[in-house]
């Protein structure tokens, strides 16, 4: 009776600790590209001039975003091209992602913030039409450099009293949408990968006392995480191909997807290989072990 419950608590811990791994091993990469400095990275990489080509989709959205810029400068003759190119430039485009980054991170974290905090946009944007005259291919003259900026200083003004800080968000949203901001904010936040760790910690110690002779507890952890990362990777080759069909004519974010999946792919290889390593050393010494007892 007694193997019989000790059988029984094992494969308790066994499924515990195959779950608990294979979130954290979900979470992590996840967490890591959304956090930090990833996001800016993804849009200041974007080429939006050849996307907007390739891509009506992606033209469309743009469009969208920048239509009020768009009606007004051409009222001073300056065409919608010349705006994606300045747009294009790498200060602009840092600017963009700083601005998405914020936001993902407030979603993410529910930490107060500005979500435009670069007091020095006009200065991006000057130098932006400093590079497309310098190029030689439009020259923008002075008067329309100083009503570029001037719609520029009016659509921030705009922007940031609509969002003065991320708080506006939580107070504005509808009931059934901060419920589901706070089920992201759980997931993404440090709550969940804080639990998920503990309880792999504590399936990990109780699996020692239990399986402390002959040191098998080894075998069992790490083949129980070597199986998991097996599995995680299963799901991110899954994720490769639906990323490809569902989200091909989403460049922005169909990169995030792809850099989630690759910093995935590197964590769990990295997890079989070390525990296969482990398993080949246990096999090595369980001779002695046994020879020990």
């Amino acid at each position: 009776m007694k193997k019989f419950f000790n059988t029984i608590f094992t494969s308790i811990l066994l499924v515990i600790l195959f779950v608990s791994t294979t979130l954290v091993l979900i979470l992590l990469p996840v967490k890591k590209e959304i956090k930090g400095n990833a996001i800016k990275e993804i849009v200041s990489s974007l080429e939006i001039e050849k996307m907007i080509e390739e891509n009506d989709n992606f033209k469309q959205e743009i469009d969208e975003v920048f239509e009020p810029v768009f009606t007004e400068t051409n009222k001073l003759g300056i065409d919608s091209e010349i705006i994606i190119k300045i747009i294009d430039t790498k200060e602009v485009k840092d600017l963009i992602g700083s601005i998405t980054e914020n936001i993902a991170n407030y979603i993410i974290t529910g930490e107060n913030q500005k979500i435009i905090i670069n007091d020095d946009i006009n200065n991006l944007v000057n130098n932006a039409i400093d590079k497309i005259n310098s190029s030689g291919y439009y020259e923008i003259n002075e008067a329309q450099k100083n009503e570029i900026l001037n719609i520029v200083d009016e659509k921030i003004t705009e922007y940031q009293e609509i969002i003065p800080d991320t708080s506006i968000i939580d107070k504005e949203m509808p009931k059934e949408n901060k419920e589901a901001l706070n089920i992201i904010r759980f997931i993404l936040g440090n709550k969940l990968l804080t639990y998920l760790i503990v309880a792999m910690i504590i399936s990990t110690i109780l699996l020692i006392i239990l399986k402390f002779k002959k040191f098998k507890w080894i075998k069992y952890v790490s083949v129980t995480v070597l199986i998991s990362s097996i599995f995680t990777s299963i799901i991110t080759f899954i994720m490769l191909a639906s990323n490809k069909i569902i989200f091909n004519d989403y460049p922005y974010i169909f990169n995030i997807v792809n850099k989630i999946i690759n910093s995935s792919i590197i964590l769990y290889i990295s997890i079989f290989l070390i525990m296969v390593i482990i398993l080949i050393i246990y096999k090595i010494k369980n001779k002695k072990i046994i020879d020990i007892y």
